[in-house]
């Protein structure tokens, strides 16, 4: 017959056998998170009559404007990380433009597609493993809508593997893909509207209509989306809740607000005013703040914030982007959040000794206190 030290040890490795196979599930990053700097599109280091537009990241706050990107043509879409230590990007010219990655600090640039499209939107999986973004799969400009021979079309392309996987196939132009926080969701621009989808593309359906509308974003908690409305320079920002009962309006004042970028923490947004400013502002709408001070011939766009990782308690948080170690060719992670579970060779070692703590417990329990004897 077991001892009462042995069934508790079973016991409890059983229990941590399941949760060790949880933890090797992909991971989603968790609310609140941590708010860090801010990659935007920039034309503030223009040289000469061609149009030159690089990636840049500052602190929330307009300060430490650093220039990551530099290259003949246009970089822009930045969108970070999950993990925060690499951006996505779209970068070319003309009839072609392809996706790449980089580090946070624009080291160890990784081109991610080579063909005759134009690509452009990325937006991470928030397991870190995929990219959804817009592809024109004729090759003409992506800003070119239907019937002009533009098929503008949304994909989700595998990081490590380079699969590449349509999910729409509408007569309109889709673009401006956005992952709902859990990984099941996709937001995205539908001609003049804003629609969801599953994950693999299926159940297609409105979620704002009404008026012209583009580039949404989640907010962290997955309960609301913000999204530019009204078209043109008579464009605003509106949040929407994810079953589409109720919208409310952030800004009034017509401004060619575009790409709202909500902060880690979900307290603030980050947009784009007039294509030549970064602004940002509460989530309610209040206490705007610019954060780009530029002549009206340069541009600021496509704000995009970045999630830090989680710090331990008493620490103050940096300012600065985090340390990053370079991986030569490929992403520094496999997906989840870094440092939120131990790695895969120390897990079994750690489960055992928890295990048998547990077992010895039970033991001392059953032995002194009488905790599972028979009446």
């Amino acid at each position: 017959m077991w001892s009462p030290f042995l069934r508790g040890t079973v016991v409890a490795l059983t229990l941590l056998a399941f949760l060790a196979m949880r933890a090797g599930e992909p991971g989603y990053a968790s609310y609140p998170g941590i708010n860090g700097r801010i990659a935007f599109m920039s034309t503030r280091d223009l040289i000469g009559p061609t149009f030159d537009a690089e990636i840049y990241s500052m602190n929330p706050d307009g300060t430490d404007k650093r220039r990551l990107t530099n290259s003949a043509g246009l970089d822009d879409s930045p969108a970070w990380s999950p993990d925060g230590t690499r951006i996505a990007f779209a970068r070319g010219a003309g009839p072609q433009r392809d996706l790449y990655t980089m580090n946070a600090d624009g080291t160890d640039i990784v081109r991610l597609t080579n063909d005759a499209a134009v690509e452009s939107d990325p937006a991470w999986s928030p397991d870190g493993t995929k990219l959804a973004f817009g592809r024109s799969v004729m090759g003409a400009s992506y800003f070119t809508p239907p019937p002009q021979g533009v098929d503008a079309e949304i994909f989700v392309m595998n990081i490590q593997t380079g699969e590449t996987v349509q999910l729409t196939d509408n007569n309109v132009e889709d673009g401006n893909p956005a992952w709902s926080p859990n990984g099941k969701e996709i937001a995205f621009r539908s001609g003049g509207a804003i629609e969801l989808m599953e994950s693999d593309g299926t159940d297609q359906r409105p979620l704002a209509t009404g008026m012209k509308s583009s580039t949404p974003d989640w907010s962290p908690d997955g309960a609301r989306i913000v999204f530019s409305g009204g078209g043109g320079f008579q464009t605003d920002l509106y949040v929407v809740d994810t079953n589409g009962t109720q919208t409310t309006a952030l800004t009034h004042d017509h401004g060619a607000n575009y790409h709202p970028s909500w902060s880690p923490d979900g307290k603030q947004i980050a947009f784009e005013k007039s294509f030549f400013e970064i602004w940002v502002i509460d989530a309610d709408g209040s206490n705007p703040s610019r954060l780009t001070e530029a002549p009206s011939t340069i541009n600021n766009a496509y704000p995009n914030w970045q999630r830090l990782a989680a710090v331990p308690s008493g620490t103050v948080q940096p300012e600065t982007t985090p340390a990053i170690t370079p991986s030569p060719g490929s992403l520094p992670f496999s997906g989840g959040t870094p440092g939120a579970t131990p790695t895969s060779s120390s897990m079994p070692w750690r489960l055992l000794a928890l295990g048998l703590l547990c077992g010895a417990g039970v033991a001392v329990a059953h032995r002194f206190l009488g905790v599972g004897q028979r009446n």
